[in-house]
């Protein structure tokens, strides 16, 4: 029988009601699997270059009001018989990464780590959407000025954001007469020594930008993100709204587009986000979403993608 391991924030700072991991928590334990938690502070490597954990089982109370026990934490060592879910919220920081070269030391040791330490090494959020080039709106990745009034002269209205940048921080609306445009490029760019993404401004944010959530390439689900008056950021945590909505046929066919790709990378849980047809972010390091399809549609697709990590285990052993 596998063991979950959720290597995740402090359960303190959970939203119980919203929250994707405590969802991907509650479908394990469902499942029959003793359930961990502990955070990327509690990684280590032994004196025999065992990688070990610090952790508590946790045993979640599935119905509302949610909640959750935790018993005595102890000393685990990672094996065959560990399935590890990185649930981390950025920034992908120093920490962050350190983490996932730990981790990447437990696959070698026959440890599933999902989504593969590997990949979040080498892929980012805002970068990984440049190899699928068709699919992206008009983009720059530049830490000059020149280039930028000069995106900005053809599109009139761009958006510019740091890369690696999470959850709708940092993010700006600029036109060409915005007088605020020189400080926020000098403070994004750190005085135009480090390269910033560059974007035409998608108008139709406006009526809502889709996340759409895959499991091992496969749709799961997809919710829209309706910004609130007078934003131009429809991330939840600055006020968007959750709606019910369909995806389209060219949506379809741009998911289908990078399914491949992600299997090739096996990235088990991403969670991609669409304005007009088009694709701006692959987010790979903690996707949320899950409640939100489940409280619109009734699918409860954190079991569909702990399903999916076992048979990810099997593949892979077998």
């Amino acid at each position: 029988m596998y063991c979950f391991l959720f290597v995740a924030d402090p359960i303190v700072q959970f939203n119980l009601d919203t929250d994707s991991t405590f969802a991907l928590i509650c479908a394990a334990h469902a499942q029959g699997f003793k359930t961990h938690l502990c955070t990327i502070k509690d990684l280590s490597i032994n004196e025999t270059q065992q990688v070990q954990a610090r952790c508590q089982e946790i045993i979640p109370k599935q119905t509302k009001p949610f909640s959750y026990q935790l018993k005595n934490q102890t000393q685990v060592k990672l094996g065959h018989n560990m399935i590890v879910l990185i649930r981390q919220d950025p920034p992908v920081n120093s920490d962050y990464l350190h983490a996932c070269l730990i981790l990447q030391q437990a696959v070698g040791q026959g440890t599933t780590v999902l989504n593969p330490p590997q990949a979040l090494l080498t892929l980012n959020e805002k970068l990984y959407p440049l190899h699928f080039a068709p699919w992206i709106p008009e983009t720059l990745v530049t830490a000059s000025i020149d280039d930028i009034n000069s995106f900005l002269k053809t599109h009139t209205q761009i958006i510019v954001k740091p890369i690696d940048g999470h959850a709708g921080k940092s993010v700006f609306l600029l036109h060409p007469n915005d007088t605020n445009k020189m400080p926020i490029l000098e403070h994004l760019t750190n005085h135009f020594s480090r390269p910033i993404i560059v974007q035409k401004y998608l108008s139709s944010v406006k009526q809502g930008d889709k996340r759409v959530i895959l499991g091992n390439g496969q749709i799961l689900g997809v919710f829209n993100r309706i910004p609130k008056k007078n934003e131009h950021r429809s991330n939840l945590r600055v006020g968007g709204t959750a709606q019910q909505t369909m995806l389209t046929t060219k949506e379809h066919a741009l998911c289908q587009a990078l399914s491949q790709d992600l299997k090739q990378q096996r990235l088990w849980f991403v969670g991609i986000d669409l304005i007009e047809e088009k694709l701006t972010e692959i987010n790979i390091t903690s996707p949320t979403g899950i409640r939100e399809i489940e409280a619109l549609t009734g699918h409860n697709i954190a079991t569909a993608l702990i399903t999916q990590a076992i048979d990810y285990v099997h593949q892979t052993n077998f």
